[in-house]
């Protein structure tokens, strides 16, 4: 049995086209889909019965400690995993804190719509700065930034006690910057020492 991981592509039907034609398993990583305006595949379990979809609560939930998440397929491929996981995978305490998240769902969709707001506000802030190239599309709770300067900016914010993550060196992040979206006090904070930067930066 093979299987193929799949994180969400932009078009389901590169997804769909691999379903029927991939013999395995395709598992469908949708981590961030809280964050997404795309359609979860959760909808589309009966119809192929090859298909796997991951979800997790440490995303928008919050709860990355728990290291706890879902996984949703057919009733058969769903009993083969029952088979083969560990024993008693999650715990009691694991259980009672998930119990009173999901009593707070309501709570948690606020969030998530505040910080999809903020998104868009913190991209158009950061995209007129003059050492930002682009800013890629997200559907997640941050942004990758693209810059002239991206390690001269990263130890910029790090000295300041804000914490990005440099991911210039990887294959075609090349220059740039993962800014997680926050409060948006706290975005106010990111664009006012981007500002303060660019002031200062003259190439």
């Amino acid at each position: 049995m093979y299987a193929a991981l799949i994180i969400l592509p932009e078009d389901k039907a590169d997804i769909e086209k691999l379903l029927t034609t991939f013999n395995g398993v395709v598992i469908v990583d949708e981590a961030y889909m809280d964050f997404s305006d795309s359609e979860s595949m959760l909808r589309d379990i009966d119809k192929y019965p090859n298909l796997v979809v991951l979800q997790t609560f440490s995303k928008a939930w919050g709860l990355a400690g728990l290291r706890t998440g879902t996984a949703y397929a057919n009733a058969e491929t769903i009993s083969v995993m029952n088979k083969i996981k560990a024993p008693y995978n999650v715990g009691e305490l694991a259980q009672k804190l998930l119990s009173q998240a999901l009593d707070n769902k309501d709570k948690v969709d606020e969030m998530i719509a505040t910080l999809k707001k903020e998104r868009n506000i913190l991209a158009d802030k950061i995209s007129v700065l003059s050492f930002v190239k682009g800013i890629l599309p997200s559907q997640a709770n941050f942004l990758l930034v693209k810059t002239t300067c991206p390690d001269e900016l990263y130890n910029f914010l790090i000295s300041n006690n804000l914490v990005v993550r440099n991911r210039a060196m990887l294959p075609l992040c090349e220059g740039g910057l993962r800014m997680t979206v926050g409060t948006p006090e706290e975005n106010k904070e990111l664009i006012s020492l981007l500002a303060t930067f660019g002031k200062n930066y003259n190439k």
